[in-house]
């Protein structure tokens, strides 16, 4: 029995560190939303020579087909229409340089960023190592995570946002709340007799995340051009 369980922990890790990437997200990202990410070229197929057939000999030119044996002609079908184009974003006007709400957004996203907890690599990175330790029964890593998101979080509802970013602020915190809680599920099903049943809410709850998060980055994108630039 305890030989099974370890197995599913094993097949889980996959799926674990991408539930774990998705809840830290906003926790790791807090005020660098926008910030662009490099994305990582795939690793190069290995090089293994290819033996060239030789051409097959020549065959006797084939005797006259009568009509009636011609295979009919198929016309190929019409090529599918292209895709059409994601709609680009609208861009945002910025605010007059009088505005005085420019200065109050200014310091609040700077606040915000400040409260971001340090990390010692990459989110996904961090992620997978934590969703092996958890396979392994070691739950130090994410013990660590959820003490960090807690800090920030309570450092983050401590602040006033200025009016244009209150919408912004509560999304956010409801997204930590919600990165909070995945982490806690996480712990607590990988400790469970059969994690297994848990995956098809895990990954559901995932994906919807990553969409939360997604928007997130967009609203605080959308802030800062009218407000920072």
């Amino acid at each position: 029995m305890n030989s099974q369980v370890q197995i599913s922990k094993g097949l889980l890790a996959g799926l674990v560190g991408v539930a774990l990437a998705a809840a830290f997200g906003v926790v790791f990202l807090l005020g660098r939303a926008s910030a662009g990410r490099t994305p990582v070229a795939p690793p190069k197929a290995a090089e293994v020579p290819v033996e060239v057939p030789a051409a097959p000999p020549e065959l006797p030119a084939p005797a006259s087909v009568p009509a009636w044996a011609a295979a009919p002609v198929v016309k190929p079908a019409p090529p599918a229409p292209a895709a059409a184009p994601a709609p680009a974003r609208a861009a945002v006007a910025p605010a007059p340089r009088n505005d005085p709400a420019r200065a109050a957004v200014v310091a609040y996203f700077k606040a915000v960023e400040a409260i971001q907890p340090e990390s010692s690599g990459d989110p996904e990175t961090v992620a997978g190592q934590i969703a092996v330790g958890l396979g392994k029964g070691d739950t130090s890593g994410i013990d660590g995570m959820i003490q960090q998101a807690q800090d920030s979080r309570s450092r983050l509802a401590a602040l006033t946002p200025p009016q244009p970013c209150a919408a912004y602020h509560k999304e956010l915190l409801a997204s930590l709340d919600d990165g909070l809680d995945m982490m806690r599920t996480l712990k607590q099903m990988m400790a469970s007799p059969n994690p297994a049943q848990q995956a098809p809410d895990i990954t559901s709850r995932a994906n919807a995340m990553k969409a939360r998060s997604d928007s997130l980055r967009n609203q605080e994108q959308d802030l800062k051009q009218r407000y920072c630039q």
